[in-house]
């Protein structure tokens, strides 16, 4: 053992959380050196990962509503309580657990989720290329009802409408795990990149524009040769751009939607 390294420590009968925050940036490092042992092993599939869109822009304040501040207050009292309950556990770590069960058309209900999940994973499916994260997603349906079912403060057991509810919050953090480790290919990225850049000029009313002038005023990755064709053979295969020929220089034609109209050359 190093001066960087501390002796091993053993948890017995816990439960753990985890919140990690981190940039977008650190977060691509990361699953460019670990990302494969992480899949692998599990570890990722078991967060709910959520990376919604920037809102720069669009963060204007305004006054609260009363029922926000009550939704607020009723939850805070809630999580007090169950915090208050929970440190019970840290002097009498030998008090039961409360279990919790599903009732039984709430059983039914999470069977069958689970056995779609399962089928979604097969070949074609929509889990095909994540089963990883497949695997734990009734799981982590499980556990989102039973926490709906905590804070709620719902007697008897789990019913089948906190475990549908439950089910619409883990596909929603589904969404997001396939965004950020299962993106589209390069040259899609590169393609959806290019679109944007051409639809500023789009609104400026350009339709026509040099195959070069794009290698030099262009997205900056998308200066690069190979990239700028991949991207561009994306977007002809969408019917989102048309490349021509005029007095043997190539030109991109931004707008083909718009019908024939002679080229014009900026």
């Amino acid at each position: 053992m190093n001066a960087y390294t501390k002796e091993d420590i053993a948890l017995d009968d816990v439960r753990l959380m985890l919140l990690l925050m981190v940039q977008p940036g650190i977060l691509d490092n990361y699953i460019e050196a670990q990302g494969r042992q992480a899949r692998d092993s599990g570890m990722l599939a078991r967060f709910l990962v959520c990376a919604p869109l920037p809102t720069r822009g669009q963060r204007l304040h305004s006054q609260p509503s009363s029922s926000t501040w009550d939704a607020w207050e009723q939850a805070e009292v809630r999580l007090t309580t169950l915090m208050r309950e929970n440190l019970i556990l840290t002097n009498e770590p030998d008090t039961p657990r409360e279990v919790l069960e599903f009732t039984q058309e709430g059983a039914a209900c999470w069977i069958q989720m689970a056995n779609e999940i399962e089928q979604q994973m097969r070949p074609g499916g929509y889990f095909e290329a994540c089963p990883d994260h497949g695997s734990k997603l009734a799981e982590n349906v499980a556990r989102i009802a039973a926490l709906i079912h905590l804070l709620e403060d719902y007697d008897g057991g789990i019913t089948q409408e906190t475990v549908l509810m439950a089910m619409d919050i883990s596909l929603y953090y589904s969404g997001h795990f396939m965004q950020v480790f299962m993106p589209p290919p390069q040259e899609e990225q590169d393609a959806q990149r290019l679109n944007e850049w051409f639809n500023e000029l789009r609104q400026f009313n350009w339709r026509i524009i040099r195959y070069n002038e794009v290698r030099q005023r262009g997205p900056r990755p998308l200066r690069d040769k190979k990239r700028l064709k991949a991207a561009l053979d994306v977007l002809l295969n969408h019917q989102q751009v048309a490349v021509f020929t005029l007095n043997r220089t190539r030109h991109i034609d931004i707008a083909p939607w718009l019908g024939p109209q002679n080229p014009s050359i900026y």
